[in-house]
């Protein structure tokens, strides 16, 4: 266990991973920043406004389940290719390679995405003023009443949202990390266990179900953006189990029938 999730941290796809995800959360964040220069410093976006901002117009919510893969799930790959994992199936069972697989994959891909979302944060602390509606009216930011955090902003400098957004994140990660992995045992392509998560993802967020079915689902990011209502969460949750017991049971057979013929 300790070896595998070691692999997951201390491999390159993870740092390429957390230096995708900052770029694309500063990707809007720094050029409106440079824009504002103008504003004086109280009129200046806030460090809340920065942060909100990277995530929900830049291309954090569409990368996020392509890095979250690409992380650690690859590997995957690479070991049904060199024949490693039947090497491994040897040396232990197949319950035990699926447990250490599965929390090291998902570990590591939430991981690598968080680890971007809070340098991010930092960053914007240092260049930017902290959000303090109390002292500064002019930087309230008006959520709907509807939304959960609608009334965190004034509690220790807005830090609930931070919290609530990095765990929403970091969860969110987990599972699209969890669904490269299953793909990555069906399809063993480096590319295509990448990609087939990211196009599922984008087609849920573009509302295939909809078209499809006639079912309204909850949008994939839900758990981290600024329209997040009780009812959207325990839809998005129920979704979400949905989604993990099939991505686990799916994993759990392609494992066992690889070891098995292959």
């Amino acid at each position: 266990m300790k070896e595998e999730i070691k692999e997951a941290f201390f491999n390159k796809r993870f740092i390429i991973s957390v230096g995708i995800m900052l770029v694309c959360f500063l990707g809007v964040s720094y050029p409106n920043w440079i824009d504002s220069s103008e504003w004086g410093d109280i009129y200046r976006p806030t460090a809340l406004e920065q942060i909100l901002g990277g995530i929900f117009f830049g291309g954090v919510m569409l990368m996020m389940p392509f890095c979250a893969s690409f992380t650690y799930a690859v590997n995957q790959v690479d070991e049904i290719k060199t024949g490693y994992f039947y090497l491994k199936i040897m040396r232990t069972n197949v319950s035990k390679y699926i447990k250490n697989k599965v929390i090291a994959t998902t570990l590591g891909g939430a991981s690598a995405i968080t680890i971007a979302y809070v340098l991010n944060a930092v960053i914007w602390h240092v260049i930017a003023m902290p959000y303090d509606p109390l002292m500064y009216e002019s930087q309230k930011i008006y959520f709907s009443e509807a939304v959960i955090w609608h009334d965190w902003d004034e509690i220790c400098y807005a830090l609930p949202i931070y919290i609530w957004i990095g765990g929403g994140m970091f969860f969110t990660s987990a599972v699209w990390a969890l669904f490269g992995l299953m793909t990555a045992v069906w399809v063993p392509d480096r590319v295509l266990c990448t990609v087939i998560p990211a196009c599922v993802y984008y087609l849920w967020m573009a509302g295939f179900a909809r078209y499809l079915f006639g079912v309204n689902l909850a949008s994939p990011e839900a758990l981290f953006n600024d329209g997040l209502t009780m009812s959207t969460l325990v839809q998005i949750l129920i979704t979400y189990g949905i989604l993990l017991v099939t991505i686990y049971t799916l994993f759990f057979i392609g494992v066992k029938k690889r070891s098995q013929h292959g």
